[in-house]
């Protein structure tokens, strides 16, 4: 019975492709959230970049900051995503 739905699971994914594709799974919420993630930088690097170009103050660094670790973390999570499941 094991072995069935093994097989059901991973028709046509070999071993690595096995690895990129339960990782795939298990992170489906996590790919959705990246997708949101992208239009949320870009909204808010917009938004700081505009803010800034008028004053700078502490409240615009500090919003600066967020949105450079946004932009760090939507780098990031891209690259993983492309390495574990775009290879194939």
């Amino acid at each position: 019975v094991n072995n069935l739905i093994e097989n059901k699971t991973d028709t046509r994914i070999d071993g690595e492709d096995k690895k990129c594709f339960s990782h795939t799974v298990s992170t489906s919420e996590l790919v959705f959230d990246y997708g949101y993630l992208s239009v949320t930088t870009v909204v808010v690097v917009v938004v700081v970049v505009t803010i800034v170009a008028k004053v700078v103050i502490m409240r615009e660094i500090a919003l600066l900051v967020i949105a450079v670790a946004a932009v760090v973390v939507d780098v990031t999570l891209m690259v993983e995503l492309t390495n574990k499941c775009l290879k194939h």
